[in-house]
Formats: C-alpha cells, sequence, structure tokens
C-alpha cells in the first residue's frame, strides 16, 4: 500500500462514525453513477445515453422548454453586455 493511501486510511479512521458513514455512502453513489459510463463515446446517442445515466437530462424538471430558456438566458447575457 502507497503512503498516501495509508494516510488517507489514517485520516478516514480519525473521523467521527457518522462521517465515515457519510463518506462512504458517497464513494458509492459516485461508483454507482460511474459504473454506467460508455467505453466511448461515438455518436449522438452514445452522448444523451451518457448523459440520461449521469443523470444530467431531465435534472431541471422546472425547465419545460429548455429551447425558451436558452433564449431567455441569451437574451439577458446580451442585456448585460449592451
Amino acid at each position: 500500500m502507497s503512503t498516501a493511501a495509508k494516510e488517507l486510511l489514517a485520516a478516514f479512521d480519525g473521523l467521527p462514525e457518522a462521517e465515515q458513514e457519510a463518506v462512504l455512502a458517497d464513494l458509492l453513489s459516485r461508483r454507482a453513477v460511474g459504473s454506467a459510463r460508455p467505453a466511448a463515446v461515438r455518436s449522438g446517442a452514445d452522448l444523451v445515453a451518457f448523459w440520461q445515466a449521469e443523470g444530467l437530462i431531465g435534472s431541471r424538471p422546472e425547465i419545460a422548454d429548455s429551447q425558451a430558456h436558452a433564449r431567455q438566458l441569451r437574451e439577458q447575457a446580451q442585456r448585460r453586455g449592451a
């Protein structure tokens, strides 16, 4: 085991049990999300599938019309820049 790994384990052991549980839960959730990652994105469909697996598509339920929302953001940015 590397020195860095030993230092990390020592720091982890020094955390209160509740924080250890939180760290482990976070690591496990990241591993579950990362496991859906495709080997290579070769097409638009692959990219959309990857975004869906990562939770990027549909992550903003308050935005019903994404094109209108993007248009509104561009208009706001243009007004700020003028």
